[in-house]
C-alpha cells in the first residue's frame, strides 16, 4: 500500500471521527422578511465602518445588526447604481465603496449616500462590446483597484483607469473573461478565469504567466476558476465550477496529495467561496453541497449540510458567496434563502441532545436528572426515554428502558431521579413506577413499591429525590408520600409525613447534607432540617413559621457551597439563608437575575455559582466579601444564543463532575460544559450612528427637511446637527456592530449640556429620544458592549445644536437691548421730562401765587381806593340829582347831564372792582327783576352819546322789538352792556362805527332746532379786530389787547372776563367774531327765562333803528 493511499485513510478516518464529534455549529438568518431586497445573495462585503453590504440581484443592502438599508436601480437617476445585479462589492483606501453590476462599477464615497456611475466603455482602449459586465473588484496592497470584466481587467490607480487584454492567442479563446483575485505576498496579482488556466500577472513590469491547471487523477480537467484564495501557509486555493485545487506559492508546486483528498471530500461541487478562519479552518462553500471545513492541522474535513427541521443548520445547501470578516463572523450568501451568518466563538456550551441522524445519541432529549458513577460515567435519566449511560471514553451511549431490560428490569421510562449509593449500586426513582436498584456489576434489578396494607413499604411511587447520608443510609423523597429512610437489612422503610413529624411537607424536591451532617430537605411547602439527635424536624418559610422567616413557597433545592453558605433556590428568587442567624440575603431579578424561579445550583471550582431557571443559566461571582451577608455579586446570563438547550430547565437535573465539569439538562437536551471555557467575547464592538428621527420623520443625507437639508452627508461621518427650536422632538439612532444577537447588547448614553448622568439601555432600544431641549449646544455620547459585556468605553460623540426660537435669537437680543436702551432713555427722558416739568409747575405755582398775591395787593387796592371814591362821587351825584329838575329847559341842564353822566359811569366801573373782589372772595350773586329789557338796553347805549360824540363815532341801535318783557338781572346786564360798549369805543378808530344789535332768535345745536329762545344782543365795531390766535385770551383776567399802534390800551384787564361771568349767572354764553383790521362783534346770548308768575310779553314792529348824537335822546 503506498503512503498516499495511507494518508487517504487516515483522512478518512479522521473525518469519520469528528462527525461523531462535532460541536455543534448554529447559524443565524436574515432576508426579505428582514427587509433585504432579495433572498439571492450573490456578493458581500464588511466595510470599515463595520456595515456588511449584501449584493443580490434586486439590488444593494446594507445591514448594521438591526436594520437593512436597500440601494437600488432608479430609472434616469445618475446618482442610483447602475444595474440591480449586484455581482462583486469591495472597499478601497479610502473607505469608497466600489460595487460592480452587470452594467458598469459604482463608487459611493463614505461621506455620501448616493452612487458616481462609471461605464468603462470610457476607458475601452480595445474596442471591446463587453467591458461593463464586472466579475471581479480586488483592492491591492498599494492601493490599485482592479476591476475584472468579461473582456480584459481594468486597473485604477491615482484617478485613472487602464485597460488590460491578456494575449488570448497564448493562452485561451476566454482568458480575458476574468472571475476572480487574490494577491500573493510579493505583490503579484493572480486572477482566475473562464478557462483551466491560472494568469499571474506581476505589476511591476507588465508580464503575465499562465500556469495550467493539473489533471485530477481521474484525468478530467476543469474550467472556470471563479474562487482565488491564499491563506496565511501562502497556499492559493482554487474553486472552480467543478472542483477545488491548492497550489503552494512559496514551492511554486500543486499540492497533489492534498488536491487528491480534496477532490475525494468534497467531490466535483461548484466552489462558491474560499476563506479562512482565525484558527486557520479552511472554509469552503459550495453551490449544492453545503460547506466544507479542512482543518489543515488535523487534515480533517466536516461537511456542514441544511437538515430540514432543524434549526440552526445552513438554510440551504445553494451557497453563492462568502465572507468571513475581521470580527470571524461567517457570512454565508445563499441562492434564495437570504443570508446566513455564524460566529464560532458565539456558542459557549456543549449540547447533548438526539440526533436522528446519528444512530449514537442521546435517545430523549427531555432530561430529569443526571449523575456521574465512580467510573466517569454520566447517567442520565428522561422523561419518557428511560436511562441514557454516556461513556466518557468511547463516547457513546447504552440505554436501559422498560423494553431493554426485560420483565424485572426498569419499572417506568420515566426516571425523575438517580443515585449511586457506597456499593455502587444505582438507585433509580420512577414515576409511578416506585424505586429501582440497579447492580452495574450484575444487571439485575430490584423493586420497590407503595403497598397501601404495608406501612413499611414505600409511601409512595413517585419518587422525586434520592440521597445516601454519611452514615450510608439511604433517603428517599417522594411526591406526596413525604420521606422514607430505607433499611438495607430488613429491606423496608420507615416514613416521615408532616401527619408523624415536624416534616413542613410532603412533597419532596430535594435532599442533601451540610458540613455538619444535617439533612436539607426542600418541600413544597417550605424547608425543613433534619436533627438525627432529635429524630425530628426544624421547619421555616412555611405558611405556619414562628421564627420569622416568610413563606416562600416551593423550595425546589438547597445547595451549601465552599464557603460553608447554605443557598435555596425558590419561586421567589435565589436565598442565602443561615438557620443559626435567621438572615436570608435575595438575589432575584432585582438583584440582576433574570427570573424569579431557579432551579439548580452549581459551584465551579473559581467559587463561581451556576444557577438553572427558567430562564436559562445565570453566573454569579462573589467579590469584596466582608462578611456572609455583605459582599457584591455579578451577575452573567447565558440562554439559548450561547448554546443552551432552551430557556426551560429540569427542577431535578444538575451535576457537577470529578474533574469539574459542569450539567444541566433540561428539555432539549443536556449542557456540559467547563466553567473555565467559558470566555467572555473580547471584542471591542465598533459603533456607529445609524439614524436620525426629527418629530417622527426619518432624515436622510442630502434630503431636505422643513425647508433645508439636515445631513449633508451620513450621520456616522456628521459632527454636528443643528435642529431648530421646534425641531426638539428627536431621537438617534445608534448600533454596536456585533451582528450575533444584537438584542442582547447593551448601551449607554448621555447629553453633555443637558444632564451628566449615564442612562442605560439594552440591545432592543439602541436609540436615545429627547425632547423639549431648550436652546443651545449638547454633545451626545454612546458608548455600548457586546453581548458579552465587553464596552466600547471610548465610544461615539454627536454635536447637537438646538437654535433659539424668534425671541430668543441674537437678533431678537439685540432688539431686545435696543428696546431696552430707547426705553431706559425714554424713562430718563421722561423722568428728566417730570422734573423740569415739576419745577417748572413749581415757577409757575410761585409765579402763580406771586402774581396772585399782586392781584389781591391790586384789588384790595382798587377796593379801598373805590371805596374812598365811591362816597365822593355819591356826594356829587346826589346834589346834581336835585338840581337836574330846577333847570330843566335851562342851558345848565346839559353840563349838568354830563356830570351826572360821567359820574355814574365812574360809579360803575367802581361797583365792578368791588364785584370783582366778590366774585374772587364769595361769588356773585344773581337778582334777576322783570322789566322791558329793549328799554333797559336803549336806556344804557344812550349814555355813550357824549363819548359818541367826542370820539366822532357812529353809535347805532338795531332792533325789531319795541319791547321786551322777561327776568334779568338789570345791573349785570348793565354792566355787560358798558364794558362792552366801552370796549368798542376803545378799540374804534375815529369816523368809526359801533352798532348795538338785539334780535330774539331761536338757538341751533347740532343740526337739530332747539325749541330754545335767546335774546341776542352783539355789539359790533369796525375797530382794529383781534388777532386770531388772542380770541380765546380776551376773557382771561387781567388780559389786556393792543392796539392798532402795538401798544396795549389802558385799564384794568378785568371788565370781559367780568362780562363773562355776568353772562353765565344768566344762564347765557358769550362769542366773539372778529378780524384783524375789520371789527370785532362780541355776541352776548341770554335765555329768555320763562317766568312762573311774570309773563313774558313781546311787541314786534318794523325794523327799527336808532342813531344816536350827542344832542339828542331817545324816546
Amino acid at each position: 500500500m503506498t503512503r498516499i493511499t495511507w494518508i487517504v485513510i487516515a483522512l478518512l478516518v479522521s473525518v469519520v471521527q469528528l462527525m461523531a464529534q462535532q460541536t455543534a455549529i448554529n447559524f443565524s438568518n436574515i432576508s426579505t422578511r428582514r427587509g433585504m431586497s432579495s433572498n439571492w445573495v450573490t456578493s458581500l462585503c464588511r466595510d470599515s465602518d463595520g456595515f456588511i453590504w449584501v449584493g443580490t440581484n434586486r439590488g444593494l443592502n446594507r445591514f448594521d445588526g438591526y436594520d437593512i438599508a436597500t440601494f437600488e436601480y432608479r430609472t434616469g437617476d445618475s446618482t442610483s447604481i447602475s444595474d440591480n445585479y449586484i455581482s462583486c462589492i469591495a472597499e478601497d483606501d479610502n473607505s469608497n465603496l466600489w460595487v460592480g453590476t452587470r452594467n458598469g462599477v459604482n463608487i459611493k464615497s463614505v461621506d455620501e449616500e448616493n452612487f458616481h456611475q462609471i461605464s468603462l466603455f470610457n476607458y475601452n482602449a480595445f474596442n471591446c462590446n463587453d467591458i461593463n459586465n464586472i466579475g471581479a473588484i480586488y483592492v491591492a496592497h498599494d492601493s490599485t483597484v482592479y476591476l475584472g470584466t468579461h473582456e480584459g481587467f481594468f486597473t485604477y490607480r491615482n484617478g485613472t483607469f487602464r485597460h488590460h487584454l491578456i494575449d488570448s492567442t497564448r493562452f485561451s479563446a476566454h482568458v480575458n473573461n476574468v472571475m476572480s483575485f487574490a494577491e500573493d505576498i510579493q505583490g503579484n496579482i493572480w486572477m482566475g478565469t473562464f478557462t483551466r488556466n491560472l494568469i499571474c500577472y506581476r505589476p511591476g513590469n507588465g508580464a503575465i504567466e499562465s500556469i495550467p491547471l493539473p489533471p485530477i487523477y481521474e484525468g478530467k480537467y476543469v474550467n472556470g476558476l471563479q474562487k482565488l484564495f491564499i491563506d496565511n501557509d501562502s497556499l492559493l486555493w482554487i474553486g472552480s465550477q467543478a472542483g477545488l485545487y491548492v497550489y503552494d506559492l512559496r514551492k511554486k508546486k500543486w499540492q497533489e496529495t492534498l488536491n487528491q483528498v480534496l477532490y475525494r471530500e468534497v467531490g466535483n461541487k461548484v466552489i462558491s467561496g474560499i476563506q479562512e478562519d482565525k484558527d486557520g479552518i479552511i472554509w469552503l462553500a459550495t453551490d449544492g453541497a453545503g460547506i466544507f471545513l479542512f482543518d489543515k492541522q488535523q487534515n480533517t474535513v466536516q461537511n456542514l449540510a441544511y437538515k430540514e427541521g432543524k434549526s440552526g443548520t445552513i438554510s440551504t445547501n445553494g451557497l453563492f458567496s462568502m465572507l468571513i470578516d475581521k470580527d470571524d463572523i461567517v457570512w454565508l450568501g445563499t441562492y434564495k434563502q437570504g443570508l446566513d451568518f455564524y460566529k464560532p466563538s458565539s456558542k459557549k456550551f456543549r449540547l447533548i441532545q438526539n440526533d436522528p441522524e446519528i444512530d449514537n445519541s442521546l435517545s430523549f432529549n427531555d432530561v430529569d436528572c443526571c449523575i456521574e458513577d465512580r467510573k466517569g460515567n454520566i447517567w442520565i435519566g428522561t422523561n419518557g426515554g428511560g436511562i441514557n449511560i454516556l461513556d466518557r471514553k468511547t463516547h457513546r451511549f447504552r440505554y436501559i428502558t422498560v423494553e431493554n431490560s426485560g420483565p424485572n428490569g426498569l419499572t417506568n421510562d420515566i426516571v425523575v431521579s438517580l443515585f449511586e449509593d457506597h456499593q455502587k449500586n444505582i438507585w433509580i426513582g420512577t414515576y409511578f413506577g416506585g424505586l429501582d436498584k440497579y447492580n452495574p456489576t450484575t444487571g439485575k434489578f430490584n423493586a420497590y413499591k407503595y403497598n397501601a396494607d404495608d406501612s413499611t413499604s414505600l409511601s409512595d411511587d413517585r419518587i422525586w429525590s434520592i440521597f445516601e447520608d454519611r452514615n450510608n443510609r439511604l433517603w428517599v423523597g417522594t411526591l406526596g408520600g413525604g420521606l422514607n429512610v430505607f433499611n438495607p437489612e430488613t429491606e423496608s422503610f420507615k416514613r416521615y409525613t408532616n401527619e408523624n413529624s415536624n416534616l413542613s411537607g410532603n412533597y419532596i424536591n430535594h435532599i442533601s447534607q451540610d458540613s455538619k451532617n444535617r439533612l436539607w430537605i426542600c418541600t413544597s411547602d417550605g424547608l425543613s432540617i433534619y436533627d438525627p439527635k432529635k429524630d425530628d424536624f426544624d421547619v421555616y418559610f412555611t405558611k405556619y413559621s414562628t421564627d420569622g422567616t416568610p413563606f416562600l413557597g416551593p423550595i425546589s433545592s438547597s445547595f451549601e457551597d465552599s464557603r460553608g453558605w447554605h443557598w435555596l433556590c425558590s419561586v421567589n428568587g435565589l436565598i442565602k439563608f443561615s438557620p443559626e442567624s435567621l438572615s436570608m440575603v435575595v438575589i432575584n431579578r432585582s438583584s440582576g437575575l433574570v427570573a424569579n424561579p431557579v432551579y439548580r445550583i452549581l459551584e465551579d471550582n473559581q467559587g463561581n455559582l451556576w444557577v438553572s431557571s427558567s430562564r436559562g443559566i445565570t453566573k454569579i461571582h462573589f467579590s469584596n466579601i466582608e462578611n456572609d451577608t455583605t459582599f457584591t455579586t455579578s451577575l452573567r446570563h447565558f440562554d439559548e444564543t450561547d448554546g443552551l438547550q432552551g430557556l426551560e430547565f429540569s427542577e431535578t437535573a444538575s451535576l457537577k463532575t470529578r474533574n469539574g465539569e459542569l450539567l444541566f439538562g433540561g428539555v432539549n437536551g443536556v449542557n456540559i460544559f467547563r466553567p473555565e471555557e467559558i470566555q467572555i467575547d473580547k471584542t471591542v464592538p465598533g459603533l456607529i450612528f445609524t439614524n436620525l428621527r426629527v418629530l417622527n420623520s426619518d432624515i436622510k443625507p442630502e434630503q431636505e427637511f422643513n425647508h433645508r437639508v439636515l445631513l449633508n452627508k451620513p450621520l456616522n461621518h456628521t459632527d454636528q446637527i443643528v435642529l431648530k427650536y421646534s425641531e426638539n422632538l428627536f431621537s438617534v439612532e445608534f448600533a454596536a456592530l456585533t451582528y450575533l444577537y444584537p438584542e442582547k447588547n447593551k448601551y449607554r448614553y448621555q447629553l453633555e449640556g443637558f444632564d451628566n448622568s449615564w442612562f442605560e439601555t439594552d440591545g432592543t432600544a439602541n436609540f436615545a429620544t429627547f425632547t423639549n431641549l431648550n436652546n443651545g449646544d449638547y454633545i451626545l455620547h454612546v458608548k455600548g458592549s457586546n453581548a458579552d459585556g465587553t464596552w466600547n468605553e471610548e465610544g461615539i460623540s454627536l454635536k447637537i445644536k438646538v437654535l433659539p426660537p424668534f425671541w430668543k435669537s441674537w437678533y431678537a437680543m439685540a432688539i431686545y437691548a435696543l428696546v431696552l436702551t430707547i426705553s431706559l432713555l425714554g424713562l430718563r427722558y421722561v423722568i428728566l421730562f417730570r422734573e423740569r416739568m415739576n419745577v417748572e409747575l413749581e415757577m409757575e405755582r410761585s409765579e402763580a401765587k406771586r402774581i396772585h398775591e399782586l392781584d389781591s395787593m391790586k384789588l384790595k387796592f382798587f377796593t379801598n381806593i373805590s371805596h374812598e371814591f365811591r362816597t365822593p362821587l355819591t356826594l356829587i351825584i346826589s346834589p346834581v340829582e336835585k338840581l337836574l329838575p330846577r333847570f330843566k329847559g335851562e342851558p345848565e341842564e346839559i353840563y349838568l347831564n354830563h356830570i351826572y353822566q360821567n359820574s355814574k359811569k365812574l360809579i360803575n366801573m367802581i361797583n365792578q372792582l368791588l364785584d370783582f373782589r366778590k366774585m374772587d372772595d364769595k361769588g356773585l350773586s344773581y337778582n334777576p327783576s322783570w322789566g322791558n329789557i329793549i328799554e333797559f338796553i336803549t336806556a344804557t347805549v344812550s349814555s355813550f352819546n357824549d363819548l359818541s360824540y367826542n370820539k366822532n363815532i357812529e353809535l347805532r341801535q338795531i332792533t325789531d322789538l319795541r319791547e321786551y318783557f322777561m327776568v334779568f338781572d338789570k345791573d349785570k346786564l348793565e354792566k355787560v352792556l358798558f364794558n362792552l360798549l366801552s370796549n368798542a369805543f376803545k378799540f374804534t378808530p375815529l369816523s368809526g362805527l359801533v352798532i348795538v344789535q338785539v334780535s330774539l332768535e331761536v338757538e341751533q345745536n347740532d343740526g337739530q332746532i332747539e325749541k330754545k329762545n335767546n335774546l341776542v344782543i352783539r355789539v359790533k365795531d369796525n375797530g382794529v379786530g383781534i388777532q386770531p390766535e388772542n380770541i380765546d385770551k380776551i376773557f382771561t383776567r387781567f388780559y389786556q389787547e393792543e392796539n392798532g399802534n402795538g401798544a396795549r390800551e389802558k385799564g384794568t384787564g378785568i371788565g370781559l372776563s367780568l362780562v363773562k361771568e355776568y353772562v353765565q349767572l344768566h344762564g347765557g354764553k358769550i362769542t366773539v367774531d372778529s378780524a384783524p383790521n375789520i371789527g370785532s362783534s362780541f355776541n352776548v346770548f341770554l335765555p329768555v327765562t320763562e317766568a312762573t308768575e311774570l309773563e313774558t310779553h313781546e311787541v314786534r314792529g318794523a325794523l327799527r333803528e336808532v342813531k344816536f348824537t350827542s344832542d339828542e335822546k331817545i324816546a
